[in-house]
């Protein structure tokens, strides 16, 4: 058999004199969709009824408003990518300056950047004495 689409499950009123009551909701509101093509709609967005020129102003605002994010994040960006440099240079000038055998001394004789001895232990011995 092939059913009707106007009995579909949702469309169904109810007549019956002892469940009516019960359903009296279910019914009014099937009667206001019936009567009305546009249903509820008209009610749940109030933008329908704002004025070209707030309608406008509104999408100004919204424009500006995400333009300030825009600007924000951009900063943001700007600002990170500033202090990751940062770091890099120091890490960087830390790497140069370091010394990969470590602190001279412990027996090896004390040297200046040219390479020639700063600390003669002889010399330190015999002004101590």
């Amino acid at each position: 058999r092939f059913r009707n689409p106007e009995e579909s499950f949702s469309m169904i009123k109810v007549e019956d004199p002892v469940h009516q009551e019960k359903y009296k909701d279910d019914n009014e509101s099937l009667n206001r969709r019936e009567d009305s093509p546009t249903g509820t709609l008209i009610s749940i967005l109030p933008h329908e009824h704002e004025s070209p020129l707030q309608k406008e102003s509104k999408k100004k605002a919204l424009a500006s408003e995400l333009k300030a994010q825009i600007e924000l994040k951009k900063e943001i960006k700007r600002k990170e990518k500033e202090a990751k440099k940062n770091l890099d240079y120091q890490y960087l000038y830390e790497y140069i300056q370091s010394n990969p055998f470590g602190k001279m001394g412990a027996g090896a004789p004390l040297r200046d950047h040219k390479g020639h001895i700063v600390a003669h232990r002889l010399k330190i011995m015999d002004d101590a004495a």
